[in-house]
């Protein structure tokens, strides 16, 4: 029983004992608070530090009610730490003091603040300290903002593990406070953009360059280089329609990394251009071989688009804000074409005799590049400038182009049937072209092997131009050949408007991409047809002879097979004299060359039903040939002059012109596409006679004398003509001896044409 008593009272003891210490415990945490809490509300510094991008805006803070800080002088310093790229001078400058309720003391008299090495020091005299009492103020701030140079590498110091820091220490030397706090400086990941790219269904990340989905990869860091760590996980395009892939960046020195995302399109898989729709394949003599077959009643009168100028530099313009600037003007240089110009090519065709031009409007809203003239057959536009040798070259633009034709820009052609040959050089790379379906019905291309493979086609509808179907041709990969391709388009029935016109670019665009059009040495893979000729009437003033002029559009043909006989008749009117060859002048030469090709030229000559000179002309398939050959597609100029028939009758007429004394008489010209017409201008000549020589009496006058007898045989070119004396010309008196001359005026009375006849006389006593 003792030893339970005894048990008991040692345990309650025990008890007590642990209690005493655990409330002795709990009594020294909340004395530890409240000291904590008592240090806190003891303390008369603040100092903050707020980020925002790269500025840090910061704020020291000094009580002055504490330490009887309201009536003494005192100077607070604020220290920068581990951060040397930041501009101190700006850091000075914005420093402002502040009072407690908004007051600007900052120009007062007797406030300083001054840069000593990395410290800002702000000093207050006695006369301030007391004003900032007598205001109100139970504190003072100083304010400023300090801006990080990212500019600087010397940035690098301060980074540690992932982040920029640095710290800032205030300091009051009047009651040695100090107070630090700890500042992190977070920079923004890399950037790039995304290229949005369009692959084929079956295709994979595989087939992709990681480099070539992004561009403008930068750091924000001035001085610190990002790249392209690579595609984030492989992808599969199995199936049509939009889809996303990342890329990787990483900035050099910072290792920071950023994901991209990069929009797909994945659109069916293409055909083998070789095998599409729209190709016709042509044989090395020009005969069709496989593919669509060509409707050849779109061939004829069909126009070719083919430079017939002399030079580019001449014949390219560029319209800048309405001024019209020829490529010569800017030396061939590589031009950019912006948002507010316009291209003209001049020559590019030839119709009813007359050059066309082709205009050309952009349909997408970047600008476009106008290749530096290289003395090349065609024109080319791309989608960037050229690169340097070895560079592979910036990313470009998608560009649509729309092109039409005619002699003047508001007079164009309507409802024509065109013939265009695209040029493209070998690709370096990926590569593509695109047209519009609309009005397009054949490419045709020669039987090479290099349209065979590597070449896909597909057809997709774009929101550039409405929602419009459109032709791709496509290149997948780097070809092994060094051949340029020739694409022959043939378009139908292309309405001379707006909207309605031949449409081509490049839509596809992961580097420099440039497409060649109007090339006068291409290849054209289609029979092109003759065109009807025409006809200049010519003005003769003293001959009495009918000129004119017959123009005929020769093209040079893809193939020798293409080549055939030509056929003009002239029909000079019934009113030409019976000709044959030696009163029928024929002179006929090219626009290229000096060459005259007159004896090569068979000529005939008939009169038809209606009584009317013609002259027949056959130019030979090979004279053809050879022409092409020499000279490419050219106009041949056939110069004919034949005299007007001194036995024509009255109806002739009907042609006169009195104002002129001109008659104006219809010329033709006809060949198997059709004929024109024109007028050629023949002067009236002057009635003719012979004068008779007379004596007559000194002192005599006009007025004893008989006009009449004083001339003979008096003639007209028209058989059917009267001529009449009309008198002597002006007035005279014969008074002196010796021989002296005068003029007798006769007159057509068919045609009142006037001519003045000179007669020799005798004065005699």
């Amino acid at each position: 029983m003792k030893n339970n008593t005894s048990y008991s009272a040692k345990k309650t003891s025990l008890l007590l004992a642990v209690s005493t210490i655990l409330i002795l415990m709990l009594s020294l945490i909340v004395i530890d608070d409240l000291t904590a809490e008592a240090m806190e509300e003891n303390k008369s510094l603040t100092l903050t530090a707020v980020q925002k991008k790269e500025m840090i805006e910061l704020e020291i803070k000094q009580c002055l009610n504490k330490n009887s800080l309201d009536t003494k002088e005192f100077e607070l310093s604020l220290e920068v730490k581990e951060l040397v790229a930041y501009d101190g001078q700006a850091l000075l400058d914005q420093t402002k003091i502040i009072g407690e309720k908004g007051q600007d003391y900052t120009g007062t008299p007797g406030v300083t603040k001054r840069l000593k090495e990395n410290k800002l020091i702000v000093g207050i005299p006695q006369e301030m300290a007391e004003r900032f009492h007598s205001e109100g103020n139970q504190s003072v701030s100083v304010k400023s903002t300090l801006k990080i140079n990212k500019n600087d590498e010397q940035l690098m110091k301060s980074y540690q593990e992932s982040e920029f820091r640095f710290s800032f220490v205030a300091k009051n030397n009047k009651t040695q406070e100090t107070v630090e706090t700890a500042c992190a400086f977070n920079i923004d990941p890399p950037t790039a953009k995304a290229v949005p790219t369009t692959v084929r269904a079956g295709s994979s990340t595989a087939e992709l360059s990681a480099e070539k989905l992004v561009t403008d990869v930068k750091s924000d860091l001035k001085f610190e280089e990002a790249k392209v760590l690579g595609i984030e996980e492989f992808k599969k395009f199995d199936q049509a329609g939009n889809t996303k892939i990342a890329v990787i960046i990483q900035s050099e020195e910072t290792q920071r990394k950023s994901r991209i995302s990069v929009p797909i399109k994945v659109e069916k898989a293409t055909s083998n251009f070789y095998t599409s729709e729209l190709t016709t394949v042509m044989d090395e003599v020009g005969d069709y071989k496989s593919g669509k077959p060509i409707d050849e009643a779109l061939l004829k009168d069909a126009i070719v688009l083919q430079y017939l100028g002399k030079n580019f530099l001449d014949d390219v313009v560029i319209i800048k804000y309405g001024r019209y600037y020829r490529w010569r003007d800017f030396n061939g240089e590589e031009l950019k074409i912006g948002p507010n110009d316009q291209v003209e090519i001049r020559n590019v065709a030839y119709k009813d005799g007359k050059y066309l031009n082709l205009y050309l409007r952009r349909l997408t809203k970047d600008p476009f590049y106008l290749s530096e003239f290289k003395n090349k057959p065609f024109v080319e536009f791309s989608t960037s400038p050229e690169p340097a040798p070895g560079n592979m070259g910036s990313v470009g633009k998608p560009f649509l182009l729309e092109a039409t034709v005619g002699w003047a820009e508001n007079y164009l052609e309507k409802r024509a049937n065109f013939i265009l040959p695209i040029t493209k050089d070998y690709p370096d790379d990926e590569s593509s072209l695109d047209f519009s379906l609309d009005h397009l019905e054949n490419i045709a291309i020669a039987d090479d092997d290099i349209y065979k493979s590597n070449l896909d086609v597909k057809t997709f509808t774009s929101g550039i131009n409405g929602t419009k179907p459109y032709y791709k041709l496509y290149w997948p990969k780097k070809l092994t050949h060094r051949k340029p391709y020739v694409f022959t388009l043939l378009y139908k029935n292309v309405p001379g408007e707006y909207k309605k016109s031949l449409e081509f670019g490049v839509l596809d665009v992961p580097r420099r991409r440039a497409v060649g059009i109007l090339d006068s040495s291409a290849k054209i893979n289609i029979p092109i047809s003759y065109q009807s000729a025409d006809i200049e009437g010519k003005v003769d003033k003293t001959d009495g002879k009918i000129k004119a002029e017959v123009h005929q559009f020769l093209p040079k043909q893809g193939s020798s097979k293409y080549y055939k006989p030509l056929s003009l008749d002239i029909n000079l009117s019934k009113y030409a004299a019976k000709l044959d060859e030696n009163n029928t002048k024929i002179k006929i030469t090219d626009d290229k060359t000096t060459t005259d090709w007159s004896k090569n030229v068979k000529e005939t000559y008939s009169v038809n039903e209606a009584g009317e000179q013609m002259v027949h002309l056959r130019i030979s398939k090979e004279m053809l040939e050879q022409l092409g050959n020499q000279a490419g597609n050219v106009k041949a100029n056939i110069n004919i002059e034949v005299p007007m028939s001194s036995s024509a009758d009255a109806s002739i007429m009907e042609y006169y012109d009195s104002d002129s004394s001109m008659f104006k008489l219809p010329a033709k010209v006809s060949n198997e596409l059709g004929s024109n017409k024109s007028v050629s201008s023949v002067q009236m000549l002057k009635p003719t006679a012979q004068g008779v020589s007379q004596a007559v009496e000194i002192g005599s006058t006009f007025k004893e004398l008989n006009a009449s007898d004083f001339v003979k045989d008096l003639k007209s070119i028209l058989l059917f003509d009267t001529i009449e004396v009309v008198g002597f010309k002006g007035e005279k008196t014969f008074d002196i001896l010796g021989k002296t001359k005068i003029e007798v005026t006769i007159k057509s009375q068919a045609t009142n044409v006037l001519a003045d006849i000179e007669v020799e006389v005798t004065v005699v006593e």
